[in-house]
């Protein structure tokens, strides 16, 4: 039982980081397409499909089919799938990833079949938020100078100002 616990619980928490970062990219990339408009989330509802099928090859196209989320955001362009949502005013998406059973690799032993695993992230595009350096656009802008502190692999987090996201 302790094996199991050690070995099959670490592999799950593994799995969850990568699927914190797939929401992560997923959410990020799908706001970029964002302009105000329901015509856009079409759009990019698909970019955040795509992204998460780069960032984990686990999610799948049918993956999405069928996938629900409690606490998915008003609109909801694909009917079929509640885990790629968008604001009311269609400038913030969340994506729910859907949830994957994880082996187990002695958790059996003691009757377990599997850990579900999911994440989920959010993100907004601030309309005419841009910038740029005396280089041109930025991929990744500390605004004004601000502190980057980078903790783990997973967050970062920016002391009094903003980070901004270019793909």
């Amino acid at each position: 039982a302790m094996v199991a616990i050690v070995v099959d619980i670490g592999y799950a928490k593994q799995y969850r980081r990568l699927s914190q970062n797939t929401a992560d990219a997923a959410a990020l990339a799908a706001a970029q397409d964002l302009d105000g408009t329901a015509a856009k989330t079409v759009t990019a509802a698909a970019t955040a499909k795509a992204w998460a099928a780069k960032n984990d090859d686990e999610v799948t196209v049918s993956s999405w089919a069928g996938c629900t989320d409690p606490n998915a955001l008003p609109y909801r362009p694909d009917p079929n799938n509640a885990c790629i949502s968008f604001s009311a005013n269609y400038l913030t998406v969340r994506v729910q990833l859907p949830p994957m059973t994880q082996p187990v690799f002695f958790g059996g032993v003691v009757g377990s079949k599997g850990l579900q695993v999911s994440a989920s992230a959010t993100a907004t595009k601030t309309p005419g938020a841009t910038t740029t350096t005396p280089a041109g656009p930025c991929g990744l802008c500390i605004i004004a100078g601000r502190t980057l502190q980078i903790a783990g692999s997973t967050s970062i987090s920016v002391t009094g100002g903003e980070i901004q996201a270019d793909r």
